[in-house]
């Protein structure tokens, strides 16, 4: 015998009677853990500012935690595969706030690598920030 589970069956009854994965990917992005949403969130906001030409002029805290450039070009190529891995595995989350990786001319992943300076360690501190906090 069925059992109604209310909230499943009323986003069915929303969906017109099917859901289509689309459907079941935004539903597990909007549930994820705090933590990810943030380091998500962060990351986005990094993508944007690259992309707006606007990335490079952020500085970083001179009071956080301090990273040499070894320790933050390691980071940044690990978040480089992982971010371009969730853009292009979650395009229903990550399309309609206009961040599309593939077909855009940089190098063969999300392109944090094309932060410089002072930038590179911002990001950085940024995303630990998360972790620490």
């Amino acid at each position: 015998m069925y059992q109604r589970d209310d909230e499943y069956d009323d986003y069915l009854q929303a969906m017109g009677g099917y859901a289509t994965n689309e459907h079941f990917e935004r539903l597990a992005l909007e549930s994820m853990e705090p933590i990810v949403k943030k380091t998500i969130d962060v990351m986005e906001d990094w993508f944007q500012a690259i992309e707006a030409g606007i990335a490079n002029d952020r500085m970083p805290n001179r009071t956080d935690k301090r990273y040499d450039s070894s320790k933050c070009d390691r980071i940044i190529r690990k978040i480089d595969t992982y971010f371009q891995g969730q853009v292009d595995n979650h395009p229903v989350y990550f399309h309609p706030k206009g961040i599309k990786t593939k077909g855009v001319p940089m190098t063969e992943n999300a392109g944090f690598e094309r932060l410089e300076g002072g930038a590179r360690e911002a990001f950085v501190q940024d995303l630990l920030a998360i972790k620490e906090g």
